[in-house]
Parts: structure tokens; C-alpha cells; sequence
């Protein structure tokens, strides 16, 4: 069964730096995530950088994209409201 309970959340670098130094993650198969933040942090990406990458539709990663377009401040769009 495909559960969609949990949280992702980008901790990046203060106002002006936008690396991302950490994510926090909870609920099933969250670690899965690990391996693409730890790319972004061991090449100093910015969090936008998430936004650029592909992401299966649906799949947990979709939700580091989601919350960089949070951080970007776009998310939610028109169209998912």
C-alpha cells in the first residue's frame, strides 16, 4: 500500500545562500532522499537546483522539488490551488 504520510524539509544557508546544507525527512522510505541531497551538499548546489532536476511522477522525490519551490517561494501554484 502507497502511503503519502511524512515530511520533507530543506535546511539551507541563510538569506543570500542558497547551498543546501541538510534535509530532514520523515516517513516511509525517507532515506531513499539521502543520496540526492548528499550529492547537492558534496557540490555546493543551490536548493534551485532540485528545481531543475527530473523527477518521477509519482515518487518520493518529487518532494525535495516541491519543497525547493516552496523555498522559492513557488509553490503552490495557480494550477494546485
Amino acid at each position: 500500500m502507497r502511503s503519502f504520510a511524512g515530511f520533507v524539509k530543506l535546511i539551507v544557508g541563510p538569506e543570500g545562500d542558497d547551498r543546501i546544507l541538510g534535509v530532514r525527512a520523515c516517513g516511509p522510505q525517507a532515506d531513499s532522499l539521502i543520496g540526492e541531497v548528499s550529492l547537492c551538499i558534496q557540490h555546493n548546489l543551490p536548493y534551485t537546483a532540485l528545481m531543475d532536476a527530473v523527477h518521477a511522477h509519482p515518487s518520493l522525490s518529487e518532494s525535495l522539488h516541491n519543497a525547493a519551490r516552496m523555498l522559492a517561494g513557488l509553490y503552490p501554484t495557480e494550477s494546485d490551488t
